[in-house]
């Protein structure tokens, strides 16, 4: 029986499976194992997979025999046959020489036809400078694969430099599926829009609308309307990469990769890069109802729509308002109650809200007056920007080299303390400015927007206006777009055993607080995330509390009786 080989093929890029690499290595390794004796059992095929960082022994077929030679599942005897050892790795020769031994260590030959050599572990020990051959291979390998990234990291760099300047050439033909590239007269790039905009800008418009991305997804795959690219059914992460992404409002994030091949932004994004196919304020709105949406993913449609403040209705013990629904009047109803006290947690709020008030209480609420009320005085805001911070890093980053440049042309100040203290101190400047950018960043995704407070506030309350005489999907419909926006504008309705608050996030932090005999029904609270100060505006929307109505110089609130409500821009002065 013929011993086994193994024949290796490798190729770094996609477009090299066109050429004739992976004929002329597997003919290669089908002559040496028929003039040698050799069976070849199994080819492994890395296409278009780089060795320069070893990712081939990561997640490649090579990984997959190092990992069955570990194993012991390949016989000593067999073969590994390779066309040179460039095709076997471009790492470092320290990150690569454990692998070589290994295979050669458990008995295992390495073939590299391109000189005709054999490694095993007699040659090796019989000749030293075999060994020296191959390290001196491994690392001509590596400094050549080094030396092109350099290269072409270099020439990236500079397009990515020119990019950013005003109508200079794009850096490459690659688009988003919405845009074409083409050419002009003069042979320069430009980017055109082509038909598929029009579902783009459905995607955004039926999130802002409040359908998710799993409806969106299965209501164009029913119109037989495919992805863009792969002409297949849309997937809920195809609409989501969509929706999050910038592109679509003209912006290019340049990246770059560190010396672990980790991909990362390089610099702040390129504005105007793309054509712009949506506005901001309909991006803004639409990741604004996604936001929203996540925290609130499970459930039935239906159900739903019949609980307005799922996932924000909570009591002040900080458990959650139950939706209870005890079938149809007379007899039932549909009521919300304190989980906590539901399960007896130690909550004392055991009594069930009425849904019918908490909706009309929440209706009478949604008034533009009552908002420019309610968000009183303004903000200003209460940290830098994360665009704020990008400049910063930018001039940071430019002292460095300044530094830098000023040692390599200055032999005298090579070991110099001073510069090296500057440099590790710009250093660490970088850094913080890259972490408190991030903050900032993260902060601004989650801060209230007060344009768009206003905008789903007045939306809100036009398509409240039209459900009592709206009926079937119609009315469900427009319980789903109220849900979507009353989730943006409040961030928690707030039961107490005798009030009802809505709390409403500022933009900052506010420059008046409130004032007044009525001061009691709204007050300004504030807490901390992510380094953040973040302010928030509490404000009764209903109550029956007898210590409350005295204040107001009404009647005291009677079971059976009915009770008070009032929105804000007619609330009584106290006698």
């Amino acid at each position: 029986m013929k011993p086994s080989a193994y024949s290796y093929v490798r190729f770094s890029s996609p477009e090299q499976a066109k050429g004739d690499s992976l004929r002329r290595q597997s003919a290669g390794a089908s002559k040496w194992a028929d003039k040698n004796g050799y069976q070849i059992v199994e080819v492994l095929e890395d296409r278009g997979i780089s060795a320069f960082r070893g990712k081939n022994t990561t997640k490649g077929r090579l990984g997959e025999f190092l990992a069955l030679v570990k194993a012991k599942k390949i016989y000593p005897g067999s073969a590994l046959i390779v066309e040179s050892l460039d095709r076997f790795s471009r790492q470092q020769v320290s990150e690569v020489l454990p692998d070589f031994l290994n295979i050669i260590n458990a008995g295992i030959r390495i073939v590299t036809l391109m000189d005709g050599r054999e490694y095993t572990k007699d040659s090796l020990d019989r000749d030293t400078y075999d060994l020296f051959g191959s390290l001196s291979i491994m690392a001509r390998a590596h400094e050549e694969s080094q030396r092109k990234g350099e290269r072409v990291a270099e020439a990236w760099e500079e397009k990515r430099r020119k990019a950013r300047v005003e109508n200079s050439e794009k850096l490459t033909d690659r688009v988003p599926t919405w845009l074409d590239s083409k050419r002009d007269e003069a042979g320069r790039r430009y980017f055109e829009p082509n038909k598929h905009v029009k579902i783009v800008a459905r995607i955004f418009e039926e999130t802002a609308n409040g359908y998710g991305r799993r409806m969106i997804a299965k209501r164009l795959n029913a119109e037989g309307r495919w992805s863009f690219k792969s002409k297949k059914p849309w997937q809920p992460s195809s609409i989501a990469k969509i929706l999050t992404g910038r592109a679509v409002l003209g912006e290019y994030q340049p990246h770059k990769r560190n010396r672990k091949g980790k991909r990362l932004p390089d610099g702040p994004a390129i504005q105007g890069y793309y054509p712009s196919v949506i506005d901001e304020d309909l991006w803004q709105r639409a990741n604004a109802g996604m936001r929203r949406r996540r925290t609130d993913a499970a459930g039935r449609p239906h159900a739903e729509a019949a609980n307005l403040i799922r996932s924000i209705a909570r009591c002040t013990c900080g458990a959650r308002m139950m939706f209870v629904n005890k079938g149809k009047p007379p007899r039932g109803g549909r009521y919300y109650l304190c989980s906590n006290a539901a399960r007896s947690g130690g909550c004392a709020l055991t009594r069930l809200w009425k849904c019918e008030l908490v909706e009309k209480a929440l209706f009478r609420r949604l008034d533009m007056a009552v908002l420019e009320q309610t968000i009183i005085g303004g903000a200003e805001p209460t940290k830098q920007s994360a665009r704020d911070y990008d400049l910063l890093i930018q001039d940071l980053v430019r002292k460095q080299k300044r530094v830098v440049d000023f040692l390599a042309d200055s032999k005298d100040n090579e070991d110099d303390p001073v510069f090296d203290s500057k440099i590790k101190e710009l250093r660490a400047e970088i850094a913080a400015a890259e972490r408190d950018r991030d903050l900032a960043a993260k902060a601004e995704l989650s801060r209230a927007n007060l344009p768009e407070t206003r905008s789903f506030w007045a939306e809100a309350r036009a398509f409240a206006r039209r459900l009592d005489s709206a009926s079937g999907e119609e009315r469900l419909n427009l319980r789903r777009l109220i849900i979507q926006r009353i989730r943006t504008v409040f961030v928690e309705v707030r039961f107490s055993a005798h009030s009802i608050a809505i709390v409403v996030e500022l933009p900052g932090k506010p420059t008046e607080m409130p004032v007044g005999p009525m001061t009691w029904m709204r007050t300004i609270e504030s807490k901390i995330e992510e380094k953040t100060q973040r302010y928030f505006i509490c404000d009764k929307i209903y109550t029956d509390d007898p210590e409350h109505a005295a204040r107001m110089g009404r009647e005291p609130y009677k079971p059976g009786a009915g009770s008070f409500l009032y929105p804000m821009d007619r609330l009584p002065e106290a006698g």
